[in-house]
């Protein structure tokens, strides 16, 4: 039987902590992720050019900030 999914093996990743300054930028994924983070006390910047879809629109905000 063929298999139709793509299994993957993760790796640890690496943890945050409170000391960590975060930035989410992007869609509105970027903005309840970030409101999350806020709501559990972490320094977050939260979407500072408003909700953006566009990678060369995010790409020219961040060359322009």
């Amino acid at each position: 039987m063929d298999n139709f999914r793509t299994e993957l093996t993760l790796s640890k990743g690496t943890s945050i902590d409170h000391l960590q300054r975060i930035l989410t930028a992007g869609s509105c994924f970027a903005d309840n992720l970030g409101n999350k983070l806020k709501d559990m006390k972490f320094p977050c910047m939260v979407n500072p050019f408003g909700v953006v879809y566009s990678p060369v629109a995010m790409h020219e905000n961040l060359l322009l900030a």
